[in-house]
């Protein structure tokens, strides 16, 4: 009787059920694939529609695998935060967290990829879209830096060419232990007072008599 009659309500509730299709996440639909009057059928290949997640939203990127070491340290001390700038967008960077580190190396590249997750508010993301990502690795406190195009590269290794108190340069062997942004910091060969040639290296030779023009300071 009653048990009988709420087993088949139940059955319709279940066969109704079929006339619906639900997305399995909240998103934005893409162009509609198919129209009435196509054929379709259980377990299509081909999709009704594509829905793209936009709240939150990944962002896929790839690091060198000599940042590594750096990118491990980081993880053990704190979480991992990264910025992404849109180009041609001059709002302030969006900041997001890594919350994926792919297991291996990618032999082919040497690269590892890392995902970060971002709440995309303002809905600045887009499925697709190309940004400018910067992931904080290391803080190097008192840093000595120069303009990175001072840095030349010679057989003996990398060197500079330094202004002395006579105006003409001399050679100075140094060490770059880090580079980014245009900036490369030297852990040897100048000091923080020194002068380093930025243009014109190529008819510099030692002892020869240079003139200084808008010399940036500290540099």
């Amino acid at each position: 009787g009653i048990t009988a009659d709420l087993a088949a309500i139940d059955i319709a509730k279940l066969s109704l059920s079929y006339t619906e299709i639900r997305a399995p996440l909240d998103g934005k639909t893409g162009r509609i694939l198919v129209r009435p009057g196509n054929l379709v059928k259980a377990n299509d290949v081909a999709p009704l529609v594509v829905i793209n997640q936009l709240q939150p939203i990944a962002v896929e990127f790839s690091l060198p695998q000599q940042d590594l070491p750096a990118l491990q340290q980081r993880m053990a001390a704190s979480e991992l935060r990264v910025s992404i700038t849109i180009p041609g967008d001059r709002r302030e960077p969006l900041q997001g967290k890594v919350n994926f580190i792919n297991n291996a190396v990618e032999a082919t590249t040497g690269t590892i990829t890392l995902k970060a997750i971002f709440d995309n508010a303002d809905l600045r993301l887009v499925p697709g879209q190309l940004v400018d990502v910067t992931i904080l690795l290391q803080t190097i406190d008192n840093a000595l830096t120069v303009p990175s195009e001072a840095v030349n590269q010679g057989q003996s290794g990398q060197y500079v060419y330094r202004l002395m108190p006579d105006g003409t340069v001399a050679i100075s062997p140094v060490k770059v232990a880090y580079e980014d942004a245009g900036r490369s910091v030297i852990s040897e060969g100048v000091k923080a007072e020194d002068k380093v040639v930025t243009d014109g290296q190529l008819r510099l030779a030692p002892g020869v008599k240079v003139e200084v023009k808008n010399a940036p300071g500290g540099s």
